[in-house]
């Protein structure tokens, strides 16, 4: 480890750290936490690489955004020193809310994260790997803080893209699958945003195989499946998110420019952005859910009947 940090723990999970490994560390001379990602020189690390050089340009000033404090090398590794977040990942912090206050939970997580995805959209950057560990959610005398991790992923639509990029699969839209990445834009985070609610409600993935092309096809052709733990009027916000078009031809056996047109439709009847994410969701603290429909139809008619 480079000189004048403490490692106070090693982060993230052994299986998780192909590209090297993540510390959080303390630095020395002013007693900082701060982040700290390494990344090894192997000739086998090549695409990590370039992620962490990649990673190292998005560098923010903006509320709940990574600010990157220093980048260096030794003869081992590439060290990123980014500054901590304080708080607990949004998966941790959704495990441990009562179910009657999610919903709750969910507007004012969407009010804190509004802002932060409207800055990204005024900038042109996707961020590409939206899902439940890389929200930091930091609770304040009952007020929360969200912030949104690792941009290693990230792109920049102004830029010119010539590579291919990683990509979490189960939470990945269909274009980024497709490594069509002229047409991912936020649409692209707000596909894979529906996909971390509906994870937080199920504790699943909607889709899995073993096999990595089964798997794949699923991810981007099949409809979101429909879940008992969330609520109609929830999911169909959720499904909204995560349109996607049904091929019925795999689409390595179609034109690249068939391919195209299919997806873009489909991104096209998605949310335009997180802002109207956030007023759907608003509206659903108004409405009354299916059981507690039941519950007023069934003692309006024993009210009814005990008058008679």
């Amino acid at each position: 480890m480079l000189e004048g940090l403490e490692i106070i723990q090693e982060l993230g999970q052994q299986s998780h750290r192909k590209f090297g490994k993540v510390f959080l560390c303390q630095m020395l001379n002013s007693n900082q936490k701060v982040i700290v990602k390494q990344v090894l020189k192997t000739v086998n690390n090549k695409r990590a690489i370039e992620q962490i050089h990649h990673e190292r340009t998005f560098d923010f000033t903006f509320n709940g955004l990574p600010q990157i404090i220093d980048f260096k090398e030794d003869i081992n590794s590439y060290y990123l020193i980014k500054k901590y977040c304080e708080g607990i990942s949004l998966k941790e912090y959704w495990s441990k809310l009562k179910k009657r206050n999610r919903l709750t939970f969910l507007k004012n997580f969407m009010r804190e994260i509004t802002p932060i995805f409207n800055y990204l959209l005024q900038h042109n950057i996707v961020h590409n790997d939206l899902k439940p560990s890389n929200f930091i959610i930091h609770e304040i005398h009952g007020v929360i803080k969200v912030s949104l991790i690792d941009f290693g992923l990230a792109i920049r639509k102004d830029d010119e893209i010539k590579r291919k990029t990683l990509f979490p699969l189960g939470f990945a839209s269909p274009e980024l699958v497709l490594n069509q990445l002229n047409l991912v834009d936020q649409r692209s985070d707000i596909f894979a945003f529906g996909i971390t609610i509906w994870n937080l409600h199920t504790n699943r993935l909607p889709f899995y195989h073993s096999n990595p092309s089964v798997y794949t096809n699923l991810q981007v052709t099949y409809p979101l499946p429909k879940a008992t733990e969330i609520q109609q009027d929830l999911f169909e916000i959720i499904e909204k998110c995560c349109v996607k078009y049904h091929f019925n031809t795999a689409p390595n056996l179609l034109p690249i420019e068939v391919v195209q047109q299919h997806l873009l439709h489909a991104i096209n009847q998605r949310f335009h952005s997180f802002l109207e994410i956030k007023e759907s969701i608003e509206q659903l603290s108004e409405r009354k859910t299916f059981l507690q429909g039941l519950v007023q139809v069934f003692s309006k008619a024993n009210i009814k009947s005990k008058k008679q």
